[in-house]
């Protein structure tokens, strides 16, 4: 019986998946085949089903819909980065604003919308909706087979690992892909800028600029 997976592999293996933006489709397999061990524990993770079926270039009956879900209290650079990269992966890209009742958030869900739906004006095959509940019960409704998170830092690895594993408990049929911001933007959070916007600071660098997050 195979012995747990390292976190130590599963950051390199999770490396080894986002660098399929900067790599071709078969170097990006390539990688996956680095060592026997490695591979072996892909397999029993069912890490490389789901990146095969990403891209592995075949042209498939059914549409990979992809459900990137947050609060966007607001949307940041980050996000429209991790976005981004997701773009050649799917057909679709939801864009899932979660609504807790119980919390307060400091912008308005319209304005957050509007902001969203400003940064991918561009992109049809985004769309932005809101919603209540498990993520995992949104993919379902939508017909979405994938969950997009995006990794700053080892400690969000740590956290979304868990929501991962709990979720594919949920529902077997959903998988989550994880996609490494780009460096010059994993200090920007939706934290740092309703901090930074509190005290009236320039937050061009740090919200999409397309977003028009200043006009009314």
């Amino acid at each position: 019986m195979l012995r747990p997976l390292p976190q130590s592999y599963r950051i390199v293996v999770f490396t080894c998946l986002v660098l399929v933006r900067k790599t071709s489709r078969r170097d990006a397999l390539g990688l996956l085949f680095l060592c026997d061990e490695i591979f072996t524990k892909i397999l029993q993770l069912k890490i490389f089903r789901t990146f095969v079926s990403l891209f592995n270039g075949v042209k498939h009956t059914v549409m990979k819909i992809g459900v990137f879900a947050g609060s966007f209290d607001p949307i940041t650079r980050g996000h429209e980065d991790i976005v981004l990269q997701a773009m050649p992966l799917f057909d679709e890209i939801i864009i899932a604003i979660g609504v807790n009742i119980d919390k307060k958030y400091a912008f308005p869900l319209d304005k957050r919308i509007k902001w969203i739906e400003n940064t991918f004006a561009e992109y049809p095959k985004v769309k932005v909706v809101s919603y209540q509940g498990l993520t995992v019960d949104l993919c379902k409704k939508m017909n979405a087979g994938f969950i997009i998170r995006g990794l700053r830092n080892t400690t969000d690895f740590e956290y979304e690992s868990i929501i991962a594993e709990a979720n594919k408990k949920l529902n077997p049929e959903v998988e989550t892909v994880f996609l490494l911001s780009d460096p010059n933007l994993r200090c920007v959070s939706s934290t740092v800028v309703r901090d930074l916007f509190k005290n009236n600071a320039d937050l061009t660098e740090f919200v999409p600029e397309k977003a028009k997050f200043y006009e009314k």
